[in-house]
């Protein structure tokens, strides 16, 4: 009954008190180099190798913003996200935070070992998603799907579906964005928009050198769907930041 009446109390508080209570949005622009990312294209790596992209989903979960300079940290709570290229209204996520001064944002790319290992769930968990494996082996953190002339699969098919939680095998990464010589000040702002840009071209080189015709496919757990999940955490970066 207590619990029940703070709830209602927080509630009515944050109504009464809008300032306390800003609107944050995320807004995910896949792109190859400068190309948009579109499953018609066709783009060259840095091995210059050509490829197709037709599916590309990947998981933003635990999603907090941090002041550096007061080291102060706003989780924000049940942040589970799945960014789906081909659904526009997924790319953007809307979050009601409370007000302050941040210059870094951070975010898992990929699923918690806790939800992992929480049996059936819903939303952008529920496994309908075609993001689970099993209750083994848990979500896949990234999936990219298309084709490629150098592939030796059939119909030249590349298939990366990334997963794996436990010990070396983890695959999640901790994305730290800053934002570059300032911070979002919601003192007298009510709504920020951060647009984030990816490049599907670091997924192949940045820190490892993963050709298509080495590795057209990457669907189990281990040491090769590291190095690829290392490489794409290497893809984001902050485009621009609009406040109004």
């Amino acid at each position: 009954m207590l619990t029940t009446l703070l709830a209602i109390f927080i509630s009515v508080f944050l109504q009464k008190n809008p300032s306390q209570q800003v609107r944050l949005q995320i807004r995910f622009s896949n792109f190859v180099g400068n190309k948009p990312l579109s499953p018609d294209s066709v783009y060259t790596n840095p091995f210059g190798e050509s490829y197709k992209i037709q599916r590309l989903k990947y998981y933003i979960t635990n999603i907090k913003l941090v002041n550096t300079k007061t080291n102060k940290q706003l989780p924000v709570e049940d942040s589970y996200f799945l960014i789906d290229d081909s659904n526009e209204e997924s790319k953007t996520i809307s979050l009601d935070i409370r007000q302050g001064s941040y210059d870094v944002i951070s975010f898992l790319l990929g699923v918690d070992s806790l939800h992992n290992t929480s049996g059936a769930q819903s939303g952008a968990l529920d496994p309908m998603n075609g993001m689970f494996w099993t209750w083994n082996s848990g979500y896949v953190s990234i999936k990219i799907e298309g084709q490629s002339p150098v592939s030796s699969l059939p119909q030249h098919l590349i298939e990366y579906h990334l997963g794996g939680y436990k010990g070396q095998n983890n695959v999640n990464q901790q994305i730290n964005l800053s934002i570059k010589d300032k911070t979002i000040d919601f003192s007298d702002k009510n709504t920020a928009v951060i647009f984030i840009k990816t490049d599907l071209n670091l997924f192949f080189k940045s820190i490892h050198s993963l050709p298509i015709r080495a590795n057209p496919a990457c669907t189990t757990a281990g040491a090769l769907a590291r190095q690829y999940s290392e490489n794409y955490a290497t893809i984001f970066s902050i485009d621009k930041i609009e406040t109004r």
